[in-house]
């Protein structure tokens, strides 16, 4: 079981992660991050995956995107290139680099409470991957989107499996 601390805890947790991790377009660029009732609402062709786990929980991470040329010149923006240099490889690193800020947000937000929480490396997946995600056994979920002024939408996800009862509150500032 999850406490409604715990789960307004991760819930506070991953705003602030989802925050952090879009922060990179230093251009100003304004992102509108909206709830989703569930991972059904994504509409993705990849993600990026990372795995955080305790002794009490196993936690999950996601990051949904799709390849498109408005993605490809934003994050060449974030890269400062020229357009015509973005390659894909650079693209993933850039979408890589999102992920990590993701989940080690989530992790310095959880090390207080959770000194032994480990990280795993974030690792690219096709979206069809998503559809064994029941089979982690995942107790609570977050689904949320982030659209810019510049049409692109990315989803994030946060999943936790927890091995015990789950009864913390973390602030966050």
């Amino acid at each position: 079981m999850i406490s409604e601390s715990a789960q307004n805890s991760f819930a506070s947790i991953f705003i602030r992660s989802i925050e952090k991790a879009l922060e990179s377009n230093k251009d100003g660029s304004h992102w509108d991050i909206h709830p989703l009732s569930s991972a059904e609402k994504i509409i993705a062709q990849d993600f990026i995956l990372t795995t955080l786990c305790s002794y009490q929980f196993r936690l999950f991470t996601t990051l949904h995107f799709s390849y498109s040329l408005s993605i490809l010149e934003d994050a060449a923006e974030v890269l400062k290139l020229p357009k015509e240099k973005m390659t894909k490889e650079k693209f993933n690193d850039c979408m890589k680099e999102k992920s990590l800020t993701l989940s080690d947000t989530v992790k310095e937000s959880l090390e207080g409470t959770f000194p032994h929480l480990g990280i795993s490396e974030p690792e690219f997946l096709k979206q069809q991957s998503h559809l064994f995600f029941d089979s982690n056994h995942y107790e609570y979920t977050l689904h949320n989107s982030a659209t810019s002024k510049k049409n692109i939408c990315l989803f994030f996800g946060l999943y936790v499996c927890p091995f015990e009862d789950l009864d913390f509150e973390v602030a966050i500032h």
